[in-house]
């Protein structure tokens, strides 16, 4: 199933402003891609025509990656094991400069046995150094599971630290799950510079999963909070995982979702061609997808 919810704050004077924004954006933006299998269906048992609408949307995804120049990845989730889970493959090169890879990672995901939920990230660095190679899907490990995050976008560092640290008052957070600086030095001082905003978002989210005791109340207090610190939508297109339910939000538009008979799909600019129907979500709307 999927459910909507939109919390969407602001008066026609702001999304006037927004919408002005939006079109002001850069084409090169990150590209996102998730699936998420309905009820007991697993990715081989997908039948014959979902596989192809499956690997029709993973074929775009390839081409788009021409102009991601700062990587590619793609993450799948086993029912069988849901503990220390990571990326199949995380490239520092587009992915049609790694078409073998890029194929036979895809080949590996969909071959999973029990592989339910599936990620893919395609970047252009705009947040931290752009020789990181790409660390999309980021990942948090807690209670024995993974959590994950790909992000197409850029937010402000000072307001999620901000946030993440009630204004510098408290840095316990921080300091219990540092952001990685890839040899930078230490984020407090000359590592700040190569720290992602996307793993900030996540840690963030995570924070409030944790303060809230519930993933879907967690989720929507973080992406409330970070616009009402002065964050567009727009610029804050999530996908959001813990290997059972897909959590998607963002601005108008900014990303489009599909179902069929065995899966729901997500991607920022799904294929023209494809039979499946692509709804793009509204500004500042949630939509969640499990099972």
């Amino acid at each position: 199933m999927y459910i909507t919810v939109n919390f969407n704050r602001m008066d026609s004077i702001t999304k006037l402003t927004l919408l002005v924004l939006m079109f002001m954006q850069p084409l090169n933006a990150c590209r996102l891609w998730a699936i998420c299998t309905r009820s007991d269906i697993t990715f081989p048992s997908l039948s014959g025509p979902e596989v192809e609408e499956v690997q029709s949307q993973l074929t775009t995804f390839y081409y788009q990656s021409e102009n991601m120049l700062d990587g590619w990845a793609l993450l799948s989730y086993d029912n069988s094991e849901q503990d220390s889970i990571s990326p199949l493959y995380r490239s520092e090169s587009p992915a049609t400069n790694d078409s073998a890879l890029y194929w036979t990672t895809v080949e590996t995901l969909l071959g999973s046995e029990s592989g339910r939920i599936g990620l893919g990230h395609l970047r252009v660095a705009t947040s931290g150094s752009n020789s990181i190679p790409n660390p999309h899907p980021w990942m948090f490990y807690k209670n024995n599971l993974s959590y994950s995050l790909i992000h197409n976008g850029t937010v402000s560092k000072v307001i999620l630290y901000d946030l993440l640290t009630d204004n510098g008052s408290d840095l316990s957070w921080l300091e219990a799950y540092p952001p990685q600086t890839f040899g930078g030095g230490d984020w407090k001082s000359t590592g700040w510079a190569n720290v992602v905003d996307s793993e900030l978002i996540l840690l963030y989210v995570m924070k409030e999963i944790e303060a809230h005791g519930d993933m879907v109340i967690g989720f929507q207090n973080a992406v409330i909070n970070i616009i009402d610190a002065g964050t567009t939508a727009s610029q804050l297109n999530i996908i959001f995982s813990d290997g059972e339910t897909l959590f998607v939000f963002g601005g108008s538009n900014g990303l489009h979702f599909t179902e069929s008979t065995d899966y729901y799909a997500v991607m920022t600019q799904p294929p023209t061609h494809n039979s499946d129907q692509w709804v793009g979500i509204g500004h500042a709307e949630m939509v969640v997808m499990n099972s």
